[in-house]
């Protein structure tokens, strides 16, 4: 009698659990999990997800009907408490879209319509004179910011306008003033030729420097949008009236810097160093052992090291003012070290013959004839696009 009342409980305990090994059950439970931490979209969702599989299932019903006043509920009151915030708009507009897309994922669910009775009727208007306030605080930002007059400021000020408009299309004459903010916020520089104080051998790698440096940070529209680098070809006023010296920028004319049109930076480097230890090939020569101890010949251990330094320094000139106002020293190394064996032991018998073969198969990989030749002009090419990536980096960041 026991026996069958035991078996009766545990077939009804799996009866009611066996629900959860299915996928609507999952849901259900995790909806629930959801809901005893007061996430009541994420319950909502799984509720949502559950009655799909199983439009049936009676506890997702119970717990979407619980769930929905409750989320519903959470909005309101976050809406009601910002309304009486004056700083908290943005809050306020956030509350609002959360509430009209819960509204519209609750629509699409068609699950239940009794949701329409914990609505306050049409949020259009309140959730309009929202948007017209948040608009209005950032159009203010922005005429406040642009009265400062200097380039920050005014990138700070489109910023405000750019808000202003998105959260009311073209607010006041907004996009007049992006249009003027834009063109006062944007930095004309030009990037000279970095001079090369180091190996003769390589007096084009300042050029080849500077104009990769270009290349690279045009093509990107981030840095573009806020930065004009104008081309030094047409840069023949700073190249005849300024000398540019390892102390800095002297003035060698009656012009005065500030007077050169439409630049803000003058961007330029210097190749301090340049160290280059070609590659060198050394070897040693030790005895060999076959596979049963006894003496096969000589092995020789080859090594190939070469090394690569290059030292670049940058600053960045403002023209107003002949002040260096940012500088940086950029290093790469560049090392190659290269280890290989060679040498073909002696076979004393028969039964070793195998063994050493392919022992001298692993000592004879890479025999020095079939090595690829290291090139020192290679490693400095590497170590130079390093430097590069590294300064148009630090360039992009500056002018962020």
């Amino acid at each position: 009698m026991s026996r069958n009342i035991i078996t009766t409980i545990t077939v009804s305990f799996f009866i009611i659990n066996c629900t959860f090994f299915t996928n609507y059950g999952r849901d259900y439970k995790r909806s629930q999990n959801e809901y005893v931490n007061q996430n009541y979209d994420k319950a909502i969702d799984f509720c949502i997800n559950s009655l799909k599989r199983n439009p049936n299932y009676k506890k997702s019903k119970i717990m979407y009907e619980k769930t929905v006043p409750l989320a519903i509920n959470f909005y309101h009151s976050n809406i009601d408490k910002y309304l009486k915030d004056t700083d908290k708009q943005k809050q306020l507009i956030e509350s609002y879209e959360s509430l009209f897309n819960l509204i519209e994922k609750l629509e699409k669910a068609s699950i239940s319509k009794s949701y329409k009775k914990y609505l306050r009727g049409d949020y259009n208007q309140d959730y309009e004179r929202a948007l017209v306030g948040l608009a209005n605080y950032h159009y203010n930002k922005g005429i406040d910011l642009m009265s400062y007059e200097d380039k920050d400021s005014y990138k700070a000020a489109y910023n405000e306008f750019i808000l202003s408009s998105y959260y009311k299309d073209n607010f006041k004459n907004s996009k007049e003033y992006l249009e003027e903010c834009r063109k006062n916020s944007i930095f004309h520089i030009t990037i000279m030729d970095f001079d090369n104080n180091s190996k003769k051998k390589y007096d084009v790698l300042g050029n080849s420097i500077s104009n990769k440096l270009i290349a690279e940070l045009q093509s990107i529209p981030s840095f573009t949008e806020i930065v004009d680098i104008v081309d030094r070809k047409n840069m023949n006023i700073i190249i005849e009236q300024l000398k540019i010296s390892n102390s800095g920028l002297i003035e060698d004319s009656q012009i005065q810097l500030g007077e050169i049109k439409d630049i803000d930076h003058i961007i330029r480097g210097e190749i301090n160093k340049i160290i280059i230890n070609e590659p060198k090939h050394t070897s040693d020569r030790v005895p060999y052992k076959n596979s049963n101890g006894s003496f096969g010949g000589y092995k020789t251990h080859h090594k190939i090291e070469a090394y690569v330094l290059i030292d670049v320094y940058l600053e960045i000139i403002d023209v107003e003012t002949s002040e260096i106002i940012n500088s940086k020293t950029f290093r790469e190394e560049n090392n190659y070290v290269d280890n290989w064996t060679t040498g073909l032991p002696n076979t004393n018998s028969v039964s070793n013959f195998l063994v050493d073969v392919a022992l001298t198969a692993i000592l004879n990989k890479g025999n020095k004839k079939d090595r690829n030749q290291i090139s020192s002009d290679e490693m400095l090419n590497e170590a130079t696009n390093k430097i590069n990536e590294n300064i148009k980096n630090h360039i992009r960041l500056f002018y962020k």
